[in-house]
């Protein structure tokens, strides 16, 4: 199967990043992964610190 170049609908990422993956519409696992991340914990409860911020391993 040929390599086609393709890049998201909603941000810059191309098939030029490592692991990234696309939805029918276009959008890539980085957005989803994003989108994910904000309904968890969005800024506004960050900054309240009603949210735990995260922190790398």
């Amino acid at each position: 199967m040929p390599n086609i170049y393709q890049q998201c609908s909603r941000c810059i990422m191309d098939t030029t990043v490592p692991g990234i993956t696309f939805d029918a519409q276009g959008e890539c696992n980085f957005c989803a992964l994003h989108d994910k991340m904000d309904r968890a914990c969005p800024l506004g409860k960050l900054a309240s610190g009603t949210c735990r911020t995260w922190r790398p391993i």
